[in-house]
């Protein structure tokens, strides 16, 4: 969707999916951290069953993966995952030229205005 949205070239796609693999990679290693510690502490069951590695994806800013949540946005994630989140978009900005980083700026603030359960609707 990304592609299409944003008109990525060859390179930009190369680069985008790479970055969004070693995102995956990341958040699936802190999901099996977070689980491994919970297991050592009685087996407790965590409440942040929407960090999915590739369950950012939803309306916009498009990638490629498809999912769930929207990138970056902050509801009741931890700093770890905000942390990877926050490095894999910034690497996907600087893959993308003026007009396509404009248009990826302002997917990423529609999907964050149209996210359910946003920190912003909550703080009300």
């Amino acid at each position: 969707m990304m592609t299409e949205t944003l008109k990525l070239d060859s390179a930009q796609q190369t680069t985008i999916r790479s970055i969004l693999a070693d995102e995956t990679m990341e958040m699936e290693a802190l999901r099996k951290n977070a689980g491994d510690q919970r297991a050592g502490t009685g087996g407790q069951r965590g409440g942040r069953g929407g960090e999915r590695g590739g369950g950012r994806r939803g309306s916009a800013p498009p990638d490629s993966t498809g999912g769930g949540e929207g990138r970056g946005g902050s509801g009741g994630q931890s700093p770890e995952v905000r942390a990877i989140r926050d490095r894999a978009n910034k690497q996907i900005e600087g893959a993308l030229n003026a007009q396509q980083l404009t248009t990826y700026r302002q997917l990423f603030e529609q999907q964050q205005q149209q996210r359910p359960g946003d920190s912003a609707s909550r703080r009300g």
